[in-house]
């Protein structure tokens, strides 16, 4: 999986698994999709849709305005799995 350093910045490209955490407390986990300066798109378990996450400075919130933090942000042998391509033959 490539790494990238920019200064004290690093960059992963890949899958990332994700733990959320809600200014109430709560934790969820989630798979990050995509992300940019400003924001990022996530799937979370039991969500129907995805979910997008806006940097507000050096904190992030979630479309409703709720404060996250990210706790962990991990590529795991399951995220990564995810990122070979997929294919169907017919029988």
């Amino acid at each position: 999986m490539p790494v990238h350093r920019t200064g004290s910045t690093i960059a992963v490209e890949g899958p990332m698994q994700l733990i959320l955490r809600y200014g109430n407390g709560k934790r969820t986990e989630a798979l990050l999709l995509s992300r940019s300066a400003g924001a990022m798109r996530v799937v979370i378990p039991g969500c129907k849709d995805t979910v997008e996450l806006r940097s507000e400075g050096e904190q992030w919130a979630d479309e409703e305005g709720l404060r996250v933090s990210i706790e962990a942000m991990v590529c795991t042998p399951a995220a990564a799995a995810m990122e070979r391509p997929r294919t169907m033959t017919a029988s």
